[in-house]
């Protein structure tokens, strides 16, 4: 299986692209490393690339959106296909479908590169990276969220923090035109099933021969980012609270923690599902209803 993705990823490259019209948007704002490559490695492959993403970095908004009815948000912008939205990563997905794209629909949202790794349930959820696929997949265009994994023990380095991060931002937006001509390729009405998308991870300094994964979200967080008391104390009258770091939790083997640990790129097909539609014992007797009379 790994010789064949590898095959396949080579293959791929290779290949003429298939040009599609993509909207990219992320959630580290417009001009971050990570989207600003993606912009450049998709259009050298053939494809049409705009870039509607916000005008500062909403790292971790998950899919807040604008909702004050009337108001105004500028949008810029900001160079050739290039557009900067004063909002959220969903506001700029609505933004560049419903308005910036209006007349002519992309064929796929790709956000991304996201700068840190979105692995795991609750990774997935606050993220704004794969809270923009999501939206786009919610209204009805398919969806790719890509994010490029952070080695921790790099953030002081010099001359930039996290070099292995940014030189693994070309590789990954690379990785993603191969997804997407492999799927546009595959003969399927769509390149995704409605209201689908993909969640991509890709450890920093990967190299392809480490190969490609299917794996299902991580019960357990890949980074453990917890509130806790700052340097005053903390009481009845309040106090200051800081965000720490702290051991991550347990994945189970073939999650998509574990293996992007383990030096895979992860990838996982999500559809934002909130509910959990199964018997809970207990629940028809507390809400006094039962669905069989």
């Amino acid at each position: 299986m790994r010789r064949m993705l590898i095959s396949l990823f080579f293959t791929l490259l290779a290949t003429p692209a298939l040009a599609l019209n993509i909207l990219l948007v992320n959630d580290d704002g417009w001009d971050a490393p990570g989207i600003q490559s993606a912009f450049r490695v998709l259009s050298e492959s053939g494809h049409q690339v705009t870039l509607v993403a916000p005008l500062k970095n909403q790292s971790g908004r998950g899919g807040a959106m604008n909702t004050r009815v009337g108001s105004y948000v500028a949008v810029n912008r900001e160079g050739e296909r290039m557009w900067s939205v004063d909002g959220t990563p969903t506001d700029a997905v609505r933004a560049g479908l419903q308005v910036i794209l209006g007349e002519n629909p992309p064929d796929v949202v790709v956000s991304g590169s996201n700068f840190g790794q979105n692995l795991g349930r609750a990774g997935a959820h606050h993220s704004g990276t794969v809270n923009a696929a999501l939206q786009a997949a919610f209204l009805g265009v398919p969806a790719i969220a890509i994010s490029v994994g952070v080695q921790f023990q790099e953030h002081d380095k010099k001359p930039h923090p996290f070099p292995s991060t940014l030189a693994t931002f070309d590789p990954a937006a690379g990785l993603v035109s191969a997804i997407l001509e492999g799927l546009e390729a595959s003969g399927q009405p769509a390149l995704l099933p409605p209201g689908v998308a993909l969640n991509i991870n890709v450890p920093a300094g990967w190299v392809v021969e480490r190969g490609i994964r299917l794996a299902p979200l991580s019960a357990a967080a890949s980074v453990d980012m917890h509130w806790e008391v700052g340097d005053r104390p903390f009481g009845e009258d309040g106090g200051e609270l800081r965000i720490g770091f702290g051991k991550a939790g347990t994945p189970v083997p073939g999650d998509d923690v574990s293996l992007f640990q383990a030096g895979f790129v992860t990838v996982t097909p999500i559809n934002g599902s909130a509910d959990t539609w199964q018997p809970i014992p207990g629940l028809a007797e507390a809400l006094d209803y039962s669905p069989h009379p």
